[in-house]
């Protein structure tokens, strides 16, 4: 091997310490798996949450570090992609909580199970940091792969088999479908690597109606990731069909990588090429992503109202989500990236804890329909209490932490005066506590089908003590997550400071 191929490895490997370690616990509970033979979801979710411990506390080691090219420019190290490796770790440490006390997964392998998950946050780690097509495609694939087997991980459930096999069937034509973009803005710039795109779009003559298809096309696939209208149409089954504790993993983690990837490569490739992001094939890209955002947050709450499913209802919910998130990447200003990772970091919180009540509960209940949950005050205060205050956030209601979320996504589209799209979004708040507030309605207003007390887990219970006390203190004290998500968006106002500078 060439020698400098081989100082380029070397010089790297010291910043993918976090990718190694989850290379290294996903090994360690495989061969566990195979050597024991046994499936203790307590034991090998100890030995997974250590290595995702220890994968978040590597990942902040490298924070505020220079920007670095790995492994031919493959991928980078920034604090905006170290942002998204803490979350991940976070949120799978969470779910993996979940996992240890989920009665749906008991009788199927516990390794198995682990080594998928851990497997997705791999994925997700290269996927926020790619910056070269082929990297991009390779993360993509490393995430969907073992996600269509986690969803379809109840073998003897024919809705978790269905949910596995709607995932496949879309994600295989998505991802065709943004690999085909691809290749086209490959043919028109010769280059992989992100930044040699932007340079080769700057310098050369291109068609901007090839242009406008390509975007289109690639749009298709990182809109699939992130369940945007219209590329949404896999979620709700898919959610209703998978495990619980995994339904959770999916609306968040693979849609903020979705989101890590939409804005490293939207901005990178076309924010300051010559062809420039505002104008794409003669639109306005700008308002064709408002658009977008719009049309994915009334959707999302507006067919959210009609689920009798909780976790159709919370798939739904997450969908509008998505919609909020995508006002901040209208036109890819720093205070509208610093908004969009402070809600990340605050829908982790809420959502996760919704999640997790459904599962706490789902051992009690028949199902997870939403007349379950009538009359839940009469037979546990302390369920009813947690998940009302997650519900209120989620609504966006002070003085909850979701309040302050929206509030930051709003006053960037102001700033961007996009006045329209924030009155959409105020009415779409509106219309969320139909729904939201429709089960704190069921829980204390309706009578209980059934008297029986309910009693959640010791460690169900701790976890959403903690997880409620964090959206009630984001709510009244945020400076500390805004000022890192801050820091974490810089990045952006710096390359474009140096792109007016050149």
């Amino acid at each position: 091997m060439d020698p400098t191929a081989v100082l380029q490895i070397k010089n790297s490997i010291p910043y993918f310490v976090p990718e190694l370690m989850l290379s290294a616990t996903f090994l360690l509970v495989l061969i566990g798996e195979i050597v024991t033979k046994r499936s203790t979801y307590g034991g090998f979710g100890l030995i997974t949450l250590g290595g995702l411990i220890a994968t978040a506390f590597l990942s902040l080691q490298l924070y505020k570090l220079p920007e670095t090219s790995l492994f031919f420019r493959m991928i980078v190290v920034d604090n905006f992609g170290i942002f998204f490796k803490v979350i991940f770790a976070v949120s799978a440490i969470l779910v993996v909580l979940f996992s240890m006390n989920s009665p749906e997964l008991e009788k199927y392998s516990a390794g198995e199970y682990y080594c998928l998950i851990i497997a997705v946050v791999l994925g997700m780690n290269l996927l926020a940091s790619s910056t070269n097509l082929l990297m991009i495609w390779l993360a993509l694939e490393l995430v969907s792969i073992p996600s269509y087997l986690l969803a379809g991980f109840l073998k003897e459930d024919k809705l978790s088999t269905e949910a596995a096999l709607k995932f496949v069937i879309y994600g295989s034509v998505s991802t065709a479908i943004m690999l085909f973009g691809f290749s086209y803005l490959y043919g028109m710039t010769g280059a992989y690597e992100i930044n040699d795109i932007r340079a080769a779009l700057k310098a050369g003559e291109i068609n901007s109606t090839v242009l406008l298809i390509t975007v289109s096309l690639i749009l298709v696939g990182i809109g699939y990731k992130i369940a945007s209208v219209p590329f949404h149409f896999w979620l709700p089954d898919v959610f209703q069909g998978s495990p619980t504790a995994i339904t959770a993993f999916f609306s968040y983690g693979p849609k903020a990588a979705g989101l890590a990837l939409l804005i490293r490569f939207f901005y990178g490739v076309f924010a300051e090429g010559g062809p420039a992001y505002e104008v794409v094939g003669g639109l306005y890209w700008p308002a064709l992503m408002a658009m977008m955002a719009a049309i994915t947050m009334t959707v999302g709450n507006v067919v959210a109202i009609w689920q009798t499913s909780m976790k159709r209802m919370l798939g739904y919910s997450s969908i509008a989500h998505v919609g909020y998130m995508l006002m901040g990447f209208v036109l890819l200003r720093q205070d509208g990236i610093q908004a969009i990772l402070f809600y990340l970091m605050i829908y982790m919180v809420m959502n996760l804890g919704a999640f997790l009540v459904v599962i706490a509960l789902s051992g009690q209940m028949e199902s997870d329909d939403l007349s379950q949950y009538r009359g839940l005050a009469a037979r546990s205060q302390f369920a009813s209490a947690i998940l009302g205050i997650f519900m209120l956030s989620l609504t966006g209601i002070p003085p909850f932490a979701g309040f302050i979320g929206k509030f930051y996504l709003f006053a960037a589209a102001v700033h961007a005066e996009f006045y329209w799209l924030v009155i959409v979004a105020v009415l779409n708040s509106v219309v969320s506590f139909v729904y939201y507030g429709g089960v704190v309605r069921r829980m204390y207003l309706e009578e209980a089908s059934s008297n029986t007390p309910i009693v959640l887990p010791s460690l169900s219970r701790t976890l959403l003590v903690i997880l409620a006390i964090a959206v009630l203190a984001m709510g009244v004290y945020w400076s500390p997550i805004a000022d890192y998500s801050e820091r974490s968006a810089r990045f952006f106002s710096q390359k474009a400071a140096i792109a007016k500078v050149d």
